[in-house]
């Protein structure tokens, strides 16, 4: 909040620090600047991490990353299917077609209407034993 009030240049938040002992160092951004932190997106990050250990080839732990994520933030659709394909490629169909319906669920909540003719067309497609789409990865 310091930087934003101090990168307006408000005079009053500028006076009333300065009269507090102790705020002299917060006056200069170049000083504090690191103690400020931007604000984490988890979910994003989770994605990245999922997506890395599912590079190294370590599908499991992508999937458990993706599944602690997907619990703490319920409501983002698109991790839910994340998660879901993450399971199938662990093998783990039955979690893995869960994890879609609750993102198909997602969509249908949010009106979502052209997200939701995909998701069932993947779900469908899924669930004839067909692989996944626009996969790197080579069947084993």
């Amino acid at each position: 909040m310091i930087r934003v009030c101090l990168a307006a240049r408000r005079s009053w938040v500028t006076r009333d620090i300065s009269n507090c002992p102790g705020t002299h160092l917060a006056e200069v951004l170049a000083i504090m600047s690191y103690l400020v932190k931007e604000s984490r997106q988890p979910a994003v990050t989770a994605v990245e991490r999922a997506r890395r250990q599912s590079e190294r080839g370590d599908e499991r732990r992508a999937m458990l990353i993706l599944r602690e994520e997907c619990f703490a933030v319920e409501s983002d659709a698109a991790l839910w299917v994340h998660y879901g394909l993450s399971c199938l490629r662990a093998r783990r169909r039955d979690e893995g077609f869960r994890a879609l319906a609750q993102a198909l669920w997602l969509r249908q909540r949010a009106r979502d209407h052209t997200r939701v003719r995909v998701m069932r067309d993947l779900i469908a497609h899924l669930s004839s034993g067909s692989t996944l789409p626009l996969s790197t990865r080579k069947a084993a």
